[in-house]
Parts: C-alpha cells; sequence; structure tokens
C-alpha cells in the first residue's frame, strides 16, 4: 500500500508538473540571443497527419497526407526588430503554408518537424541577397550539433551545394516550440541551391521509404530495400517520357559501374567528396543516409553528381571502421572495380585536403563550444526540457567529445588511406584489399553471373519494370 501512495504521489506530481511550465515570453526568448520564428496559422489550425506502416521488408514507418496548413510566418531580433515577414496568406500572393515532414523523426517524437512553403518567395535567412530567395524552407529538430559540425564539412570540401542555416526558437501559435533550425531544403533553384535544368534534368533519391511515394524507380543491382524517388520534378508533373529517360539513365548507371565503365557517367569529385566527408564524420547509416544525385540535362555530357550532404543523424559513430556507406550502394564497385580512378581520386582528395578538414573541422567545433552561440543554445534546450522533457547536455561537453572524435578518425584513416593506396589491386582484379574483408563481409553483396545480387543465402531478381498510370499515378512496373 505504501508503495502504491508513493506511486500515485509521484504521478500527481508529474502532471501537476506539466501544467505548471511558465511560458516564456517574446520578449524573454529574444534576450536568449537567437531570432525568434512566430508563426500563426489561419484559425490557430495545426497541422495533421497520418501514420503509413511500411510493406514487408522494409523500414520503419512513416508518415503520409500531411495537410498544409495556411498562415503567417514572421521573424525578429532582438536588435533589429522584425527582419521578415510573410504577410497574411493570401494564395500564390503573400504569406505561407506549413505540414509536419519527415519519416520516424515526426512520428515518433512529440516535437515536430516542418516544412514551410512560401506563397513568394523569400530569403528566409535574411542574407540581403535576392539570388538566395525561394519558396521553400524547413524547420527541423536540433537534438545536437551533429548537423552543424556535418554541414562545416560540407563547406569545407566544396560540396557542389551547403545549405544555409539558422538556430530559432519558435513560437507557433502562441505556443513555445523551442529551439529548431530554419534551414535550407533540398530543391532546385539554379542560383543558390542544386543546379539543375528545368525542362529536362532532375534531382533523384536514394530513397528508404520509397513505397510511400507515388512514384520511383526500382534499383537494378543494389539494395532491394531502396529505390530511386525524386526532388525534381515533382512526382505530378514528371511525363512517361520523363520516367523512361529518368529510368534509363539511373539504371544504366549502376550497370555501368557493375562493369567498371564510371567515368562516363559520374562526376567523380562530387563522389569522392561525398565519401570522405562522412569518413571523416565517421557515419554509420547507409540506407538512411539521403543520397542526393543530379543530372543537369538530358546531354551525354551531363554527369550525375551528388549534390549536397544531408541527414546526419548517426554521425561521429563509426569506431575504427569507413564509414557505413564505403562498402553499401555502388561504392563498394567504384572502389574496387577494374578501374581504379575513383579510388585513386578518393586517396588524392584525402592527401589534398583530409588533414586540413580535420584540422579546421576540429578548430570549428572548438569556437563553436566558447561561442555566444552555444550559450544561447544551452538556454533554448533549457526550455526545450521544460517544454517537451527532452534532456540535451552542454554544447561544451557534446564538442569536447565531437573533437576527440574527429580526431581519433583522423588518426585512423591516414594510416588505412595509405594502407589502401599500397593494397588497391592491379588493373585486372576486383579482389577486396585485405583491410576490407574483416569488417565488409557482412554488408557486401555478391552477384551471380547473370546480375542477380546475392545476399548470404538469399538472392533478390529484379525483374524489368515499365512506367505505368493507375488512377493518374505514374508508377514504375
Amino acid at each position: 500500500m505504501k508503495q502504491l501512495i508513493i506511486l500515485l504521489s509521484l504521478l500527481a506530481t508529474t502532471h501537476l508538473t506539466s501544467f505548471a511550465y511558465d511560458k516564456p515570453t517574446k520578449a524573454e526568448l529574444l534576450q536568449i540571443g537567437l531570432p525568434v520564428l512566430q508563426i500563426e496559422t489561419i484559425n490557430h489550425e495545426e497541422p495533421t497527419y497520418e501514420k503509413a506502416d511500411p510493406p514487408q521488408g522494409c523500414l520503419e514507418a512513416s508518415i503520409r497526407n500531411a495537410t498544409k496548413v495556411p498562415g503567417r510566418v514572421v521573424i525578429e531580433t532582438l536588435d533589429d526588430g522584425i527582419v521578415f515577414d510573410s504577410g497574411e496568406y493570401l494564395d500564390k500572393e503573400s504569406g505561407m503554408t506549413i505540414k509536419v515532414r519527415g519519416n520516424t523523426s515526426a512520428l515518433f517524437n512529440p516535437k515536430k518537424p516542418y516544412k514551410i512553403k512560401l506563397q513568394k518567395k523569400g530569403d528566409m535567412l535574411c542574407s540581403g541577397n535576392d539570388l538566395l530567395k525561394d519558396k521553400n524552407w524547413l524547420l527541423l529538430r536540433v537534438d545536437n550539433m551533429n548537423t552543424v559540425i556535418g554541414l562545416k564539412a560540407s563547406e569545407l570540401l566544396n560540396m557542389p551545394w551547403t545549405p544555409r542555416y539558422e538556430f530559432v526558437n519558435v513560437i507557433f501559435n502562441d505556443d513555445n516550440r523551442g529551439l529548431y533550425l530554419l534551414m535550407e531544403s533540398v530543391e532546385r533553384n539554379t542560383d543558390c541551391r542544386l543546379n539543375v535544368d528545368k525542362t529536362t534534368g532532375f534531382i533523384a533519391e536514394l530513397d528508404a521509404y520509397w513505397w510511400n511515394e507515388d512514384f520511383c524507380i526500382p534499383l537494378v543491382l543494389y539494395s532491394p530495400e531502396l529505390s530511386y524517388t525524386f526532388k525534381y520534378p515533382d512526382t505530378e508533373d514528371i511525363t512517361p517520357e520523363q520516367a523512361e529517360f529518368f529510368k534509363t539513365v539511373l539504371q544504366t548507371f549502376e550497370k555501368v559501374i557493375q562493369e567498371g565503365g564510371y567515368a562516363s557517367v559520374i562526376d567523380e569529385d562530387s563522389f569522392s567528396k561525398w565519401i570522405l566527408a562522412l569518413d571523416i564524420l565517421g557515419n554509420i547509416d547507409s540506407a538512411g543516409t539521403n543520397l542526393y544525385l543530379t543530372k543537369y540535362d538530358h546531354s551525354q555530357s551531363s554527369l550525375l553528381t551528388i549534390g549536397c550532404l544531408w541527414d546526419f543523424d548517426n554521425i561521429l559513430k563509426s569506431e575504427d571502421y569507413w564509414s557505413q556507406n564505403h562498402t553499401h550502394y555502388i561504392f563498394k564497385n567504384l572502389f574496387f572495380c577494374s578501374d581504379k580512378s575513383f579510388a585513386k581520386s578518393y586517396i588524392k582528395l584525402w592527401e589534398e585536403k583530409g588533414t586540413s578538414t580535420i584540422e579546421q573541422l576540429t578548430a570549428f567545433v572548438d569556437s563553436l563550444a566558447s561561442s555566444t552561440l552555444a550559450e544561447a543554445v544551452n538556454a533554448s534546450n533549457a526550455l526545450d526540457y521544460q517544454r517537451w522533457k527532452i534532456q540535451r547536455g552542454q554544447v561544451t561537453d557534446y564538442a569536447e567529445k565531437a573533437k576527440e572524435y574527429i580526431a581519433k578518425q583522423g588518426v585512423w584513416l591516414k594510416e588505412n588511406i595509405a594502407e589502401m593506396a599500397r593494397q588497391i589491386p592491379d588493373e585486372t582484379t576486383t579482389e577486396l584489399p585485405k583491410l576490407y574483408k574483416e569488417k565488409s563481409d557482412d554488408v557486401l553483396y555478391g552477384y551471380s553471373a547473370s546480375g542477380i545480387r546475392q545476399h548470404g543465402s538469399q538472392s533478390t531478381t529484379r525483374q524489368r519494370r515499365d512506367v505505368y498510370i493507375i488512377n493518374g499515378k505514374k508508377m514504375i512496373k
């Protein structure tokens, strides 16, 4: 009985605490030193969504039927007052719509990530540069500083595009929703984001959640759990002719890499930078790491390019090994097919930029720990705990662990890339170097003579698929 009374007392205390939350005012949030982003929807309507369960054999559940709620977004700073105002919602003229975005991040967390679509192009990061205006922006949860570190690595390695961002505190319909990253989304924008031709170019995503899209193109030789979906063009705008072209490009690209003739289809520079960045960052995610392939137009001179780094949920984790991506998807064949130029490009990139990237990334993390931004993030995290009961450590503690990891990974990469250079097989063999064999057997896939993917005792055959349309939805069969 005594234990029951104590339990009831604790539950009562927890219940009272949730109602005792002292909601900060806008003025108090501004004093923290970060911009305050205020959203007010028409009639204070909240965006909704439904749970989407995956087919058998696919990854976790996601969301679908996310509603777009119209409203207004205003950004204010302590020193400058209102620096951005979308205006009241007026279709195609002013205001914005907002919806919940993401997969597991949206489904299993009370604090939701959002996508904002302005009715008129604007630069929500307030750079003063009209070329940086766009309609599409994201509000991403801040669980740690991984995204900031990952994007710094992207910048240091000079990826084709590195998304801009700003930490903000969000007030949604008078409710403090906490700390977010206001960030550029992956979009076609020839001035400031991913540059592809409006008519014949595309942005494809290697997507573990393809099953939740209306249109996809399956992989031919790799990972049956994944397929290509499209950030551009929009699904509803893809014609059957475009679909067939996209399918030919992407599936031919896989087969060509399998055969070792990739130089004619890929931009080796962007591929090398992408994989080296994830090696430095120690990424342990593979299927969930968003990979975006862009093709500027339909000309043969237009090579498939990895446009950006994205998704840093699982970095700073790989212990004494390459990132998970190193032996995943097409990369195992890029390194170990008969043409060794990609492996040599990767090694050359490390020799030219690896050490300096490690040093500059470490210096960046060090400066972050002692910055006023860190103080503002810590203060915002304290309010997040009151609002969401999400416990986060101090930025200084995170930074120390990140610096230690990056330094250790840098030493490991230096030794093992040197060993890779010594072990690169000659031009006539595709044998894996010994340093890969011990840890890669469980993730490398073999193929039969007919190109059927083998994984352990099981195999998966990809049948040829054709474009078809059902109820106005275009699919690949």
